[in-house]
């Protein structure tokens, strides 16, 4: 998934791991737990979301930063216990004339066998929800100056 903004990569980059900007993006985020700083391989990041497709149950989501490029790349192990095993990564590519390309690569395997069963139905309202979220994204980093 790619989207474009009027914006630069570095302007982007904070809202990919800083947790105020980040849950400032993407929705059902409740909590964002890492170390301060900029993601380092190895280092982990948990998010708590709140799932509104599951009634509103809380899911903890442990990601483990993979690969990191300040400003360009950053790669992401993810894990909910019993239920999903995946991957994300986000690209920044620098368009030039004020605009970035912002690449979303992801994976998922479900652990549950009802979720194996919906796998399609559950990746088609996830792209949706994602699509919206970057949508939002788009919207915050246009707006700053």
């Amino acid at each position: 998934t790619n989207i474009t903004m009027r914006q630069s990569p570095a302007v982007i980059w904070p809202y990919l791991y800083e947790p105020e900007k980040f849950k400032a993006w993407v929705s059902w985020v409740k909590e964002v737990q890492r170390p301060a700083g900029e993601p380092t391989v190895g280092s982990e990041i948990n998010i708590v979301m709140e799932d509104k497709n599951n009634g509103g149950a809380q899911m903890k989501i442990t990601s483990t930063v993979e690969a990191v490029e300040s400003n360009r790349h950053l790669a992401l192990k993810l894990g909910a216990a019993a239920a999903f095993q995946g991957t994300a990564s986000y690209t920044l590519t620098d368009l030039g004339n004020g605009e970035t390309r912002l690449s979303l690569d992801s994976w998922y395997q479900f652990d549950n066998p009802l979720a194996k069963l919906m796998t399609p139905v559950i990746l088609l309202s996830a792209k949706k929800k994602m699509m919206g979220d970057l949508e939002h994204l788009r919207a915050i980093v246009e707006a700053v100056k």
